[in-house]
């Protein structure tokens, strides 16, 4: 008999995965609850699971079988286990051949850099203006900071840095930051100043101009809004903080519309979004094209390919 209301493992955000035990071999191994596992296609014990979790992550190499692919990230082995969110098992679950720019897996990737040899050239290509002939550079790679919003202990932060595009910078972070969960929030309310004519951040306490916030970022990135009103130490000499978009947290339908809407080219490698998974928060989600179909996934919720 199926018991719907044994387990219940909350993935993500929002998001209830539901679990059916029932006794498989009721007269060989009675009392002992097995439930069916999709990303396997298997019946399950919570041992058998518990030793598939931490074999996955025992062996996150390039080199891990398939079937223990299939188990990283795994929403309900992550659920049923004790321990399994803390940061560590959150470390990176993308193979290290990825490049953290363009997605592609087929050339070496420099460590470094953390992208492949055909972005690193393209990069130094603009750093020199021109390319290995001396023409003009069709593509050229520009780096500049891109916010990200990252939770630090449940509290909200932001890190700057520098990227191609918000993908990049998304991606970055979990390659920099083990257990990296991300935010869509604003270091405060944002407000037009029509005498200046532009957007400002403003402190909730002060909503006024003279709480316009001011940022500080460190050498990591690390990035602070201080108030100058209420810290008017702090504060000085520091630039007026810039207005930004803040971190997209989006379904993949959403993100397939806007693909599809103003995606021109067709991509070859999966590629990291400007947008992170709606339903873990851990990964900006990724797009390829085959043939004319568009297709969008996780990489942490969705099974490995």
């Amino acid at each position: 008999m199926r018991d719907h209301t044994n387990a219940a493992t909350q993935s993500g955000r929002d998001h209830t995965t539901s679990i059916s035990w029932y006794e498989k071999f009721p007269e060989l191994r009675p009392n002992v609850q097995y439930f069916d596992c999709s990303r396997l296609s298997a019946s399950l014990t919570r041992e058998a699971c518990h030793q598939n979790w931490t074999a996955a992550y025992a062996r996150r190499k390039d080199d891990t079988p398939l079937r223990l692919q299939k188990c990283q990230g795994c929403p309900i082995g992550r659920a049923l286990h004790d321990g399994a969110n803390d940061p560590s098992s959150w470390a990176d679950v993308r193979l290290s051949n990825e490049c953290l720019r363009c997605g592609r897996r087929d050339l070496r990737v420099i460590p470094s850099t953390g992208t492949c040899v055909s972005c690193w050239n393209r990069r130094r290509e603009t750093e020199r203006g021109h390319n290995a002939r001396g023409g003009k550079l069709v593509h050229p790679i520009i780096l500049s900071p891109r916010r990200v919003g990252l939770l630090v202990d449940g509290k909200p932060t932001w890190r700057l840095i520098d990227a191609h595009h918000e993908g990049e910078a998304l991606s970055r972070a979990i390659h920099q930051i083990d257990g990296a969960k991300f935010h869509g929030q604003q270091p405060g309310q944002s407000v037009w100043n029509k005498r200046v004519g532009r957007f400002q951040y403003r402190c909730d306490k002060h909503p006024g101009e003279f709480g316009t916030l001011c940022e500080q970022v460190d050498s990591n990135g690390a990035t602070e809004y201080v108030c100058p009103v209420c810290r008017p130490r702090a504060a000085k000499d520091l630039p007026e903080a810039r207005v930004c978009s803040p971190t997209s947290i989006q379904s993949r339908e959403f993100v397939k519309e806007v693909m599809r809407t103003y995606c021109v080219e067709p991509i070859e490698s999966w590629t990291a979004t400007e947008h992170v998974c709606d339903r873990c928060e851990h990964y900006p989600l990724q797009v390829r094209t085959i043939g004319k179909q568009l297709h969008c996934r996780c990489p942490l919720c969705d099974q490995a390919e």
